[in-house]
């Protein structure tokens, strides 16, 4: 991949979509919530002399490289690069992004160089952009641990849980089924918006064997307070008793900076009267210190 692709991955907090990915399910000891960094690595698809990387190459490599290196869990976006050539054309390349939280160690960074490495070489890619976001995440299984910090001034922060869609028994939580959940539990709790993303969690068990789950991912930015917080653990408890699920993860970022940007008011040019009211677009995204690198 050329190293002037540049991947964004932006999420809104009034908006509602939906991308194909693999949830991070990481099979973690219940005991406490404890911090992770975040790594992100943007894997470009296309191979010099008109060639790219299909779905089945690419779950091989996550299968044989990348998932024994981190058998807790992992999550696959589909992604398209663009940048703009010198000449002016505008280059695009299909890609993947594979999101970790891992412990920051040496023997983590190691594997990291590992897996780029193995990715250039089998694919004859140029490089792999890396981003790792060193705030501290705070992540749990268990319901009711306190991974908030209820600042006495709220602040945003932003929550993602991971909803696991496996009934026993060979059942599974439908389409129709989550989105009733969404709308009748989660919605009115947070009604200022959500995030809702399709996934796949990945993991591979004590015996080798990797372990696939289709599952709905739910992204959050709200105000720091107990009130959410206590919001937060009601719907991870009706989701539980509601599905016969065993555990939600909750992976919660307190080190955020959201901006919501208002379009400014445009005078209609024939008005006599003066400005009309316009309707406001507000987006939020989340502004974040990262370091990226270029393998």
């Amino acid at each position: 991949m050329s190293k002037k692709n540049i991947f964004n991955k932006i999420t809104t907090a009034l908006a509602t979509s939906t991308a194909l990915s693999l949830a991070f399910m990481v099979d973690l000891p219940k005991a406490k919530a404890f911090s992770l960094i975040q790594e992100d690595l943007f894997f470009g698809r296309n191979i010099a002399g008109g060639q790219e990387v299909s779905q089945k190459e690419f779950q091989a490599f996550v299968n044989g490289v990348i998932t024994p290196r981190f058998p807790s869990g992992l999550t696959i976006f589909d992604a398209n690069g663009q940048f703009q050539h010198s000449t002016g054309k505008l280059i695009e390349e299909p890609a993947k992004v594979v999101t970790l939280f891992r412990e920051n160690t040496p023997t983590n960074e190691v594997s990291i160089s590992e897996i780029v490495r193995a990715y250039r070489k089998q694919f004859n890619q140029e490089s792999v952009l890396q981003v790792a976001n060193f705030d501290e995440l705070a992540v749990s299984f268990d319901l009711g641990e306190d991974l908030f910090n209820n600042s006495s001034v709220p602040k945003l922060i932003q929550t993602d849980l991971f909803f696991g869609r496996n009934i026993p028994g060979d059942g599974e939580v439908s389409q129709s089924e989550f989105q009733a959940f969404v709308d009748s539990v989660i919605t009115p709790r947070f009604p200022s918006g959500l995030t809702i993303f399709d996934a796949n969690g990945q993991f591979q068990d004590s015996t080798g064997i990797i372990i696939e789950e289709p599952s709905k991912v739910i992204s959050l930015i709200f105000e720091d307070t107990l009130d959410n917080e206590t919001s937060i653990n009601q719907i991870i408890e009706a989701y539980l008793q509601q599905f016969s699920q065993e555990s939600v993860l909750t992976v919660v970022d307190e080190d955020i900076r959201v901006r919501f940007v208002e379009s400014e008011p445009v005078p209609e040019p024939s008005s006599v009267t003066g400005a009309l009211l316009f309707s406001t677009l507000i987006v939020a995204c989340r502004l974040k210190k990262k370091e990226h690198k270029h393998r």
